[in-house]
């Protein structure tokens, strides 16, 4: 579970993010764009976070997707 405010704009950064895609009967439930997996379910009222670490060196994770989508580096 992870607490957004807005279901609809947290499904679309964190779809961009992590190349998710929403549950058509429901939102709420994304799932890996390449299948298998774990879901992040989208929650407005859970207090939960999700923090993304990175390994900047060798990584495939490509990052320019989720920092135009707002994504911070820290």
């Amino acid at each position: 579970m992870l607490n957004v405010s807005d279901i609809g704009r947290a499904a679309q950064f964190w779809g961009q993010a992590l190349h998710y895609s929403p549950d058509p009967d429901n939102p709420a439930f994304l799932a890996p764009d390449a299948g298998g997996g774990p879901r992040l379910h989208l929650d407005t009222d859970d207090r939960t976070h999700l923090d993304l670490w990175v390994d900047r060196t060798g990584s495939d994770l490509q990052t320019e997707p989720p920092l135009a989508a707002g994504l911070p580096v820290v």
